[in-house]
């Protein structure tokens, strides 16, 4: 049987929205279905028979917030415009993520072919919790029945599969490393907990920034273990809530599904900040002028790029702009 919360970066954005509009997240059992029947049905979420699994992420999600009305007695979805929205941005960023694999095999390797979940376990977390380091199997297969990575156990040797259906590095290594942890007979959750309040944290994100490439994948990376262990992002709301009106997404980075979603949902609330207009108005006009007076003195329709910074610092006065051409021109023969 599975759940909402068997699909960690799933359920990590129900929980945000539910917590935005104050209300309980509810953890509904999801239905796959060969026949492909889709909709909310005898309290489940029937999700068809997606072809990998970010497909079947959007799908769980959509029907909830479809059904949000019928699950917490609250409409906050019924403006279209808000709702299309909010489930284009989840529908795009899924599909940034996909690898869109058409040949399913299965590629089996072990814990050390995956270099920083390997390093972290080994290096970090092994010692800190003093528990021997186990080179593990790993199954990497694309599937979208699982999560990003599934830890099972098995009678010859317990393993890790991690789905092949992400693309995305900063995600599939935060979720490796989470199951990683729980093969080891550690609980992940309380693990990343304990190492988020320690400078072991510090040590974990001068890996990750080793190990991608992007600056800003470490910190997604940090986050992402938070998503995958099932911590709340409660530090992560209070410095999201003192700079939404300036933050910007810069593309499908890993932590969007906390950022993003949320920066989605205020929209419709919080309408237009003129503040800032208001302020820069009078130097605009200000510029604007000087600019203007200085084309109309060059009689040209604009200025060159050196006379329009000459213009705007001060250095030249509009009434003082005179054109080369022009002292010149009397000069000329032809």
């Amino acid at each position: 049987m599975y759940n909402i919360s068997n699909y960690k970066m799933v359920e990590s954005v129900l929980r945000s929205i539910c917590k935005y509009h104050d209300v309980k997240f509810i953890d509904i059992e999801v239905k796959f279905d060969k026949e492909d029947k889709m909709g909310f049905l005898d309290g489940k979420l029937f999700i068809g028979n997606p072809t990998n699994l970010s497909l079947a992420m959007y799908r769980i999600i959509s029907l909830y917030i479809m059904n949000f009305e019928s699950l917490h007695s609250k409409d906050v979805f019924c403006d279209d415009v808000y709702r299309f929205n909010l489930l284009n941005a989840i529908f795009n960023y899924l599909r940034k993520i996909s690898s869109f694999q058409e040949e399913k095999e299965d590629i089996i390797q072990r814990l050390y072919q995956q270099t920083l979940s390997w390093i972290i376990m080994k290096d970090i977390i092994c010692p800190a919790f003093d528990v021997e380091i186990k080179n593990c199997r790993l199954v990497l297969y694309p599937t979208p029945w699982l999560d990003v990575a599934c830890y099972a156990e098995d009678e010859k040797e317990d393993f890790v599969l991690l789905n092949t259906d992400i693309s995305n590095e900063v995600i599939k290594q935060a979720a490796l490393l989470c199951e990683i942890i729980t093969l080891h007979g550690l609980n992940a959750k309380d693990v990343i907990s304990y190492i988020d309040g320690t400078d072991i944290i510090d040590k974990i994100n001068g890996i990750a920034k080793l190990a991608f490439t992007n600056d800003n994948d470490a910190s997604d990376f940090i986050i992402m273990l938070k998503v995958f262990s099932g911590l709340d992002l409660d530090e992560e709301w209070k410095v999201l809530s003192t700079t939404l009106k300036t933050a910007q997404m810069n593309g499908p980075g890993a932590s969007w599904w906390f950022l993003g979603i949320i920066e989605k949902l205020l929209d419709p609330v919080r309408g237009s900040d003129w503040s800032t207009y208001r302020e820069m108005e009078p130097y605009y006009k200000e510029v604007q002028n000087k600019i203007d007076k200085a084309r109309k003195k060059s009689g040209r329709a604009g200025l060159t790029y050196e006379a329009l910074l000459r213009t705007i610092s001060g250095e030249v006065q509009p009434e003082d702009v005179k054109l080369i051409e022009r002292n010149l021109g009397s000069d000329r023969i032809w």
